[in-house]
Formats: C-alpha cells, structure tokens, sequence
C-alpha cells in the first residue's frame, strides 16, 4: 500500500468508528488522569511537609557563642552551596521606649547585613520589627514610630510564631548593628540540610576564641517536625513512583486487546494483499489518535499540580507526570505493533469458523 493510502485508511477507520476511537481514548483517559493524580498527589504532600519543614525554621541552624561571632563572617556564609541566608544577632543592652509607654521598652537587637534574610525579609535596609510589635504598635512597612530614643522607620515585618522555635524573637525590632561588633549568635537557613556546614558555622568565631569559648553550641532553630527532613528517602520509596511503569504495562495490554477485537478484520486484509508493514501503521497510527486525546485531556490535571509547585519544582514536577502519559502511549504503540506480530494470515479459516 502507497503512505498516502494507509493515511486514508486509518482516517476512515477513526471517523467511521470501525477503530472505536472514543472507547479507547475514554479508557485511556481515565487510566491516564487516575495515575497523574496519584502520583501528582503523592509529590505535593511530599513538597507540602518540605515546605512546613522549612518555614518551621527546621531547616535554620544557630551558632550560639555570645560576644565571639564576626558579623562579617557570618554573611559570607550565604555563598556556600545549600545556605540560603546567613546573619549574625546579638541583644542590645539599651531596649526602645517608646514615648506613648515608656514604661514598657521593648527588645532591640543588632543584626548584620544578611540577619534579616535568614527571617524572610529580604532587601531590608532599616528597622526590623516582628509581627507582635508591628500589631501591637500598628506598624507596617514604611511607616514610622516615635520613642524615646528617636524615629524609627520600618523596612521590614517578619513572623515568629510560637511554634516550637527557639524563644527571644517573637516580639522585638532588629536594628543594623556595625559590622565590627562581636555578636552572640550567627544563624544560617540551609536548604538541603547538610552536617558538613557545621564546620563551616564555626568559621565564623572571631580569632580571639581560641576554638569554641564556653557556652558554644550549635542547635537547630526547631526540631518539632524532627532534626532532620528525610524528603529524599519518602520521595524514592514512595508507590506511586512505579506510576510509569504501572502505565507502559496498562498500555501494553490496551493496545493489545485493540488489535485482537479486529483479528478476523487483520487476517483478511493480509489474504488481499495488505502487508504487514502497512497494518502496523495503519494500526499505530489509529492507536496514537486515542493516547494523543488521552494525553491531551489529561493535561490539564497535571497542570494544576505543576501550578501549585513552587517555582523551583515546577519543572521536576512537569516532568515526573509527563513521564506517565508517555509510557502509557509507548506502551499502547508497542502492544498493538506486538499483537499484530501473532496474527497469521493462515488463520483466518479458523477465526471466520469461530465466528
């Protein structure tokens, strides 16, 4: 047969229903979209725990050693691979009154450069203030205050909640310290968590430490939802990553049972002459109209997980669910050029006697 005369032949067949296109993309659909869901379900509980991990302040360590952290050194950390954020604090002994209440100060803390980062204000330059104190004061982002000391202008709220975390930052205002004091503590966000950074922490004790002066230590920030996040171990073992798989084996065998309804149908056209070559395509080519539809119809469900990925997982996401449209579609194409394989054209007396 002439290409052009398989391409009629398969566009019949589709449009006139001899190949039950609708039947097959509805199967294939629902098998595709089942899978998609299951395993886009399975990795957005998986990035939804990573996520609670991180903003829990799990993944944010403390270097405490009062009075013996560079400042400067402490930022720098932030170019090490997996540091997100880096800065270093320290109490200030004179707390802010505040001219309504002076009988109430509130804490003040000195903070380097990069302090504020490592509490998810970014591009801060200026006061600091917790979300307490901003309710409290009724203080926004650009606003300013009057205490005793002076005022104050607002660059930046973050939130502290009690959590678990370590106390002392829930209500008080971070003020930029000079970068030559000696803080008390240097905190680092790290994303992934690495034990290897720990030593990198410790770089930052000013020269006169002498090693780790007394009352050094080295903590996480919270460790309710455990010291560690094992994302990677749940991601591996988790079922649904045999979704793939469990969709190229599905597939197989839908396009196999294709192939066999038509058998009678296969046989006769090889006695009349139609090659083999050309019932393979002839075949493929109906089988792939179905798993396209199919794809297709599933693509919306795989972007609504791709969309509820944050930006740096979106891509990996995409992927993961793409991988299962398409071995579901290999595998279809595969079953029906398999099955057409074991159709001999000396059986068609034996089919039309079934019959």
């Amino acid at each position: 047969m002439r290409i052009t005369a398989v391409f009629r032949e398969a566009f019949r067949d589709v449009l006139g229903g001899t190949a039950k296109t609708g039947l097959w993309f509805g199967l294939l659909a629902a098998i595709c979209v089942s899978l998609v869901a299951w395993e886009g379900g399975t990795i957005m509980s998986l990035l939804t725990k990573a996520e609670r991990y991180r903003e829990s302040g799990g993944s944010t360590f403390v270097l405490v050693a009062p009075g013996f952290v560079d400042g400067d050194a402490c930022d720098s950390l932030a170019v090490i691979p997996g540091v997100l954020a880096s800065g270093a604090v320290r109490d200030r002994s004179n707390w802010l009154n505040t001219v309504a209440l002076p009988g109430r100060p509130i804490p003040a803390k000195d903070v380097s450069g990069g302090f504020a980062s490592v509490l998810g204000v970014n591009g801060a330059e200026g006061a600091v203030v917790s979300q307490e104190v901003a309710e409290t004061l009724g203080l926004s982002v650009g606003s300013s205050y009057l205490f005793t000391e002076g005022r104050l202008f607002v660059a930046g709220v973050y939130e502290y909640p009690a959590d678990g975390r370590r106390s002392g930052m829930g209500y008080a205002i971070l003020l930029n310290g000079q970068p030559s004091l000696a803080y008390d503590e240097c905190w680092l966000s790290v994303w992934p968590q690495s034990n290897e950074l720990r030593s990198a922490a410790y770089s930052v004790l000013r020269p006169g430490a002498g090693g780790s002066p007394a009352g050094t230590a080295y903590s996480q920030l919270n460790s309710r939802y455990g010291q560690s996040f094992e994302g990677g171990v749940e991601y591996w073992s988790r079922i649904s990553r045999l979704s793939g798989i469990a969709a190229g084996v599905i597939g197989f065998l839908v396009g196999g049972i294709m192939v066999g309804r038509r058998r009678l149908e296969i046989a006769a056209g090889r006695t009349l002459g139609v090659s083999i070559p050309a019932q393979m395509l002839i075949h493929s080519l109906e089988s792939a109209v179905a798993c396209i539809m199919a794809v297709v119809l599933t693509s919306p469900v795989a972007a609504y997980f791709q969309l509820k990925a944050s930006a740096g997982d979106r891509a990996a996401v995409a992927t993961d669910l793409a991988l299962i449209g398409w071995c579901l579609s290999f595998g279809c194409l595969v079953g029906v050029v398999v099955s057409l394989c074991f159709i001999r054209q000396d059986s068609l007396h034996q089919l039309v006697k079934g019959r």
